[in-house]
C-alpha cells in the first residue's frame, strides 16, 4: 500500500520500492512485529533456578553472564 498508494481508499503513494527509507520502517515493523517477547522471562526463569551442579567454575561464570 505504502508502495503503490490506493487512490479508492484515498491512500497516496509514500514510497517508491527502491527507497531506503521505506525498508528501515519494514524492518523496524517486521522485528517488533515477530520479536520473542518472552526470552527476558526465560532467561530470567533459568537463572533463578541456576546452580553450579557439576560444572566448572568458568562454564558457571560463562554461562551465568549468558543468562544476565
Amino acid at each position: 500500500m505504502k508502495c503503490n498508494g490506493d487512490t479508492l481508499n484515498g491512500i497516496a503513494l509514500m514510497y517508491c520500492t527502491d527507497n531506503e527509507c521505506l525498508w528501515v520502517k519494514f524492518r523496524q515493523e517486521f522485528q517488533q512485529a515477530f520479536t520473542d517477547t518472552t526470552s527476558e522471562q526465560r532467561a530470567y526463569g533459568k537463572l533463578a533456578n541456576f546452580a553450579m551442579g557439576n560444572k566448572n567454575i568458568d562454564e558457571y561464570i560463562a554461562k551465568f553472564k549468558h543468562l544476565l
